[in-house]
């Protein structure tokens, strides 16, 4: 076994004088893909291949390509994964949001790891509780809580980039983080309305707040075609974050002249 991020150096040698290759399936499809695979060049004459274990942990084939049913073992990488549920955060401004970290130990991987976070652009603020995990082998993955605070970041896109070390081992993990302005939206219930002349149809209004808005929000109507009016029966609502209210719009349509 070796840990992520190690430097591996190979003596190769051909024991019966044919030619062989060495490579690492990173890619699992059983095929050489060099030199992202790790390959060496063909021996004999012997040879000596490094590299640095910069790809996931977990559990490689080695093979020789030239004979791939006798030639071929298990290439083991410890190390850990770092996942996040929700995957991204949509965070209201002057607000925040949490993400829960979940780092997994792989092939028996047993150490502490300490956590941090950075953003691009670097507005919003990060904290991780607790900021060091520790993976036991054959143990439960260990959680810590990634809160994102927007107290003065402008509205927009951002990457959070949580990161765990522990020795020369590291893994990351992105968190996409949509920040936004509160605001609310409005419908109407029926969207259309069919009135007989001399009668009166209404719909119903309803605001509802997004993204934690809350306030006072004013009411009007554009100007009808001659004749027709138009009235709402409240010309502004109160809002309180995560909620909705209505009014009552009426359209009369007077007789034909």
């Amino acid at each position: 076994s070796v840990l992520s991020n190690d430097t591996v150096i190979l003596s190769l040698t051909s024991g019966d004088l044919a030619p062989h290759l060495f490579y690492i399936d990173i890619n699992r499809d059983g095929t050489e893909e060099c030199p992202e695979e790790k390959c060496s060049e063909i021996f004999p004459p012997d040879r000596s291949l490094s590299f640095v274990v910069d790809f996931p942990p977990g559990t490689y084939e080695y093979i020789c390509p030239f004979h791939p049913g006798p030639m071929r073992g298990s290439f083991v990488v410890q190390g850990f994964t770092i996942t996040s549920s929700p995957p991204s955060l949509r965070i209201a401004q002057g607000s925040s949001n949490t993400s829960i970290i979940t780092v997994t130990s792989v092939n028996d991987f047993a150490d502490d790891v300490d956590l941090s976070a950075t953003v691009l652009p670097s507005d919003p603020t990060m904290t991780l509780n607790p900021p060091t995990v520790t993976l036991t082998s054959g143990g439960s993955p260990q959680t810590s809580i990634l809160t994102v605070s927007t107290a003065s970041a402008p509205a927009g896109s951002y990457n959070v980039n949580v990161t765990g070390t522990s020795g020369s081992v590291s893994g990351h993990r992105i968190v996409p983080t949509l920040v936004v302005a509160p605001d609310f939206s409005i419908s109407a219930d029926p969207t259309r309305l069919v009135i007989q002349l001399s009668s009166t149809g209404n719909s119903t209004i309803t605001l509802t707040s997004l993204d934690t808005f809350s306030g006072n929000v004013a009411l009007s109507t554009s100007a009808p075609p001659s004749g027709i009016t138009a009235t709402l029966t409240r010309n502004s609502v109160i809002l309180s974050s995560g909620g909705t209210n209505t009014s009552r719009l009426d359209v009369y349509v007077p007789p034909a002249t």
